[in-house]
C-alpha cells in the first residue's frame, strides 16, 4: 500500500478581525431550497438551481395527500441579485392527467442536483425524479424513482429530459453536472440498494442520449475484498480532463475518506483513489472540488475525530492523479467539540489566488465562509447566524469583480435561500480568528464497474414562478470612499467594486511610483492618472456602466491587472 504521510504540526492561530461598516449584502429569496449557483460570464448574472415547493403551478394543484410535491427551482438574478426570471417544470403525462381530471393534483416529484449554464448560453440541470401512488395520491399512476437531467434554452424552455434508470436499483440522486470539452454532459452522483450506495457517473451526448456509465466500489482501508458506500459530490474541469470528488462511507456520511477520481470527456479513467486517515482517527470528507490551475485540485469538506472532537472544515490540495500533497489543513481546535463542514470551494485569481469556501458551522449554528491564500493560511473566517445564512451550499467566482458568490438555505422561512455576494467588502457579522493544524494521511486504489443503465425520453413543460425577495443584511457598495484592501498575493486592492462616482486603489510599495490605465474590455485607453503614493483615486464618473481592466505599471518593468466594474 502506497503511504502519503503529512506530520502533526504545532497549532498556529491565525486572527484577521474586521470591525467596520457591513457592506456584503445578504438577500433571501423565499421561494425555494437552493443548493447551487453558476456565474454566467456573458451577462455578469447568476443562475440558482435547489427545489420550490409552490402551492400551485400555472392554476393547477401541487399539493399531495401528504405534502407539496418538490418542484425545480432554475433561476436567474442579475449582478445585483434580483431576479431576472424563475421557472419550474412539469411532466406532459402529470399534467394531462390533472386536466383531464383523472388526478386532483400534479404528481411527479423532483430534487434538483444542480444546474449549470452551457455553451450556447442554456442551461443543463440534473437531479432525482419520482412518482409513486403513496405520496401522490394517485395509484393509476406509473411508479418510478429515477436519476434525471434537463436541458433547456436561455429563456429556460425545455429543449430534451430524460430519465435514468438501472432496474436492479431503489434509488439515486445526481448531485453535479459539466459540460464537457465535446460538446457532451457528464454527471455524478449515487444510486442506492438497501444498506449499499455506489457513486456513478454517467455520460450523455449533447441531445441527452446515454453513452457510458460507471459505479463506484470503493474498498475499506481494514480489507480492501469489502466494498462500502460511496458517493460523489461534485465534478469538476482538470486541465483537458474530469475531476471529481466524493466519499468512501462507512458510516451515514459522517465517518469516512475521499473518494478522489480523473476521467477524460469519454469516460475513460485516468485515476481512482481513496484518501484516507481513519487508521489514524480521523475521517477526511470530500464534499467540494475544484481546479488549483497548477496541476493540482483543491478540496474541501470535513476532517476531524467526529465521536470525540467534532469534525472540522478542511482544505486539501493535491494532485489527483499521482496524489503528491501540496497541503492539507483544517480550521479549528482539534479538540473543539463542535461540527463544521466545507461544502464548495473555488480557486479565485488562479494561481497564487485566495482558496473560498462556503459551508455551515455547528458552534455558531449557521453558515461559513472560509477564505485563505494560495498556501492554506487563513484569511478570514466568518461564521453566520442560522436566520441570515444557515448552511453555505454552493460558491462562484464572479469573474467579472474577481470576488465571490455563495448560496444556500437560511431557517426563517419556509423556503429559504439566501445569495451572498462578497464584492470585497465585509460581512454582515465580524471575521473571528480560528487555529490551523495537520493530520497524516494514507491512500490506496479504488475501483469502479459498469452498470446496465438505461435512457426513457419524456415531454416536460416550464411554468414561470414568482420570487419573493427580501434585503436582511448589508448593502451594494455605492461608492463610498475608503481605503482598499489588497488581497493576498496581489499588487492591487480596489474599492468600492462596483464603482460609481470614484474608486479607490492601494497599491504596495513596489507600485506606489509609476502610472495607472484604464482600459474598456476592446483595449481601448480611457484613464491614464500617475502614481505618487501608495493610495490612489481616480474619477469614474463619466465612465459608462460595464466592466474595465486597470492596470498599473511601476516605471521599472513591473505591471499588474485587475478588474472593476462600473455601475
Amino acid at each position: 500500500m502506497k503511504k502519503l504521510f503529512v506530520v502533526l504540526s504545532t497549532l498556529v492561530l491565525t486572527a484577521t478581525t474586521i470591525s467596520v461598516q457591513a457592506q456584503n449584502i445578504i438577500k433571501h429569496f423565499n421561494n425555494a431550497m437552493n443548493e447551487n449557483i453558476d456565474y454566467m460570464i456573458p451577462t455578469n448574472e447568476y443562475v440558482l438551481s435547489g427545489n420550490a415547493f409552490p402551492l400551485t403551478i400555472n392554476g393547477m394543484n401541487n399539493v399531495g395527500p401528504s405534502t407539496t410535491v418538490s418542484r425545480i427551482q432554475l433561476q436567474v438574478i442579475d449582478d445585483q441579485l434580483n431576479t431576472v426570471w424563475f421557472k419550474t417544470y412539469c411532466t406532459q403525462n402529470e399534467v394531462n392527467d390533472y386536466q383531464n381530471a383523472l388526478c386532483p393534483n400534479l404528481n411527479v416529484f423532483f430534487t434538483a442536483g444542480d444546474a449549470k449554464q452551457t455553451s450556447d448560453d442554456g442551461f443543463i440541470i440534473c437531479g432525482r425524479v419520482r412518482v409513486d401512488g403513496e405520496t401522490s395520491g394517485c395509484s393509476f399512476a406509473p411508479t418510478y424513482d429515477d436519476l434525471f437531467m434537463l436541458k433547456t434554452d436561455a429563456a429556460g424552455a425545455v429543449q430534451w429530459y430524460r430519465r435514468y434508470d438501472d432496474p436492479a436499483m431503489q434509488f439515486g440522486m445526481l448531485n453535479s453536472v459539466i459540460e464537457a470539452s465535446n460538446g457532451n454532459f457528464i454527471t455524478c452522483g449515487y444510486q442506492n440498494y438497501g444498506s449499499m450506495q455506489w457513486g456513478v457517473i454517467i455520460g450523455v451526448d449533447a441531445n441527452g442520449g446515454l453513452l457510458w456509465s460507471n459505479y463506484a466500489t470503493t474498498p475499506s482501508y481494514w480489507d480492501p475484498m469489502v466494498t462500502v458506500p460511496s458517493e460523489y459530490f461534485e465534478i469538476t474541469s482538470y486541465q483537458n480532463d474530469y475531476a471529481l470528488v466524493g466519499i468512501a462511507n462507512t458510516f451515514g456520511g459522517v465517518w469516512g475518506a475521499t473518494l478522489i477520481t480523473v476521467i477524460d470527456a469519454n469516460g475513460n479513467y485516468i485515476a481512482d483513489n481513496i484518501v484516507d486517515n481513519q487508521r489514524y482517527g480521523y475521517v477526511i470528507v470530500g464534499h467540494g472540488i475544484d481546479d488549483a490551475d497548477d496541476g493540482d485540485v483543491v478540496i474541501t469538506g470535513a476532517a476531524g475525530t467526529p465521536c470525540q472532537g467534532g469534525s472540522h472544515v478542511m482544505i486539501l490540495k493535491i494532485n489527483p492523479v499521482t496524489l503528491a500533497l501540496n497541503f492539507f489543513k483544517i480550521y479549528e481546535n482539534p479538540s473543539s467539540g463542535f461540527s463544521t463542514w466545507g461544502h464548495s470551494i473555488i480557486t479565485l485569481n488562479s494561481v497564487g489566488g485566495l482558496f473560498c469556501v462556503t459551508g455551515q458551522t455547528d458552534e455558531y449554528g449557521g453558515g461559513l465562509y472560509v477564505e485563505t491564500d494560495y498556501n492554506g493560511n487563513l484569511q478570514r473566517y466568518v461564521p453566520y447566524g442560522a436566520n441570515d445564512a444557515a448552511q453555505g451550499r454552493s460558491i462562484v467566482a464572479n469573474t467579472a469583480g474577481a470576488f465571490p458568490t455563495f448560496t444556500g438555505i437560511h431557517l426563517n422561512a419556509p423556503e429559504p435561500t439566501f445569495v451572498i455576494r462578497n464584492n470585497y467588502g465585509y460581512d454582515c457579522p465580524s471575521d473571528i480568528s480560528k487555529p490551523e493544524y495537520d493530520t497524516p494521511l494514507d491512500n490506496y486504489a479504488s475501483d469502479h464497474i459498469y452498470p446496465p443503465i438505461v435512457e426513457i425520453d419524456e415531454p416536460v413543460l416550464d411554468y414561470d414562478l414568482q420570487p419573493v425577495e427580501t434585503v436582511v443584511c448589508g448593502q451594494l457598495k455605492n461608492g463610498v470612499t475608503s481605503v482598499a484592501k489588497i488581497p493576498s498575493g496581489k499588487n492591487i486592492g480596489l474599492y468600492p467594486n462596483p464603482a460609481n462616482d470614484v474608486l479607490n486603489i492601494s497599491l504596495t510599495n513596489n507600485f506606489s511610483k509609476g502610472v495607472i490605465h484604464v482600459y474598456d474590455m476592446t483595449g481601448k485607453e480611457l484613464i491614464s492618472q500617475n502614481i505618487s503614493n501608495p493610495v490612489v483615486t481616480i474619477n469614474t464618473a463619466s465612465l459608462p456602466a460595464g466592466t474595465y481592466i486597470l492596470k498599473a505599471d511601476n516605471g521599472n518593468g513591473l505591471s499588474e491587472r485587475a478588474m472593476f466594474t462600473k455601475n
